[in-house]
């Protein structure tokens, strides 16, 4: 009865993650309402490029004796987050590549997320639609296409 109780309350976790992350469409229009701002940011990241994670909590750099933003330049970067409806903040994976996370739902062992990536190469699993990869499984990340270096992220852990 408790493995019962608790795979329905898995369940019922799982889908509520998937109901709160925002659709592909959404993300889209985001995107094509404010390309400045998105180009922009872009433009940031270059600049910055010893950023690994910003958030409103937080700015992590490539290492502890690298040169820091000033407070004003992180102020920023949060104001534009705000603007564009980046919970999460932003993610440097390599220096070629930078994820913006829009949205991101679950625990540490069962997480959903939905992300802009800005990269100069071009991302393996590239599909046409990311809100078909939506499940309650383990999902490698895969790609959608926006313009240019511009891209929809979807995966789970």
């Amino acid at each position: 009865m408790i493995k019962l109780i608790a795979s329905l309350t898995l369940l019922i976790f799982s889908i509520n993650c998937h109901i709160g992350l925002p659709s592909e469409a959404k993300l889209t229009k985001k995107f094509l309402e404010n390309k400045a701002d998105f180009y922009g940011l872009a433009t940031m990241l270059n600049e910055d490029d010893n950023i690994v994670r910003l958030s409103d909590d937080y700015v992590f750099y490539t290492g502890p004796d690298e040169r820091t933003i000033s407070e004003e330049r992180v102020g920023e970067y949060r104001q534009i987050l705000h603007k564009l409806g980046i919970e999460n903040g932003i993610h440097r994976d390599n220096p070629r590549s930078v994820r913006l996370i829009a949205s991101s739902q679950g625990i540490p062992i069962a997480t959903y997320s939905k992300s802009y990536l800005y990269s100069t190469e071009n991302p393996e699993s590239l599909v046409e639609s990311i809100d078909k990869f939506v499940s309650h499984r383990k999902q490698s990340p895969v790609y959608k296409k926006l313009e240019d270096n511009w891209y929809l992220e979807y995966e789970s852990w």
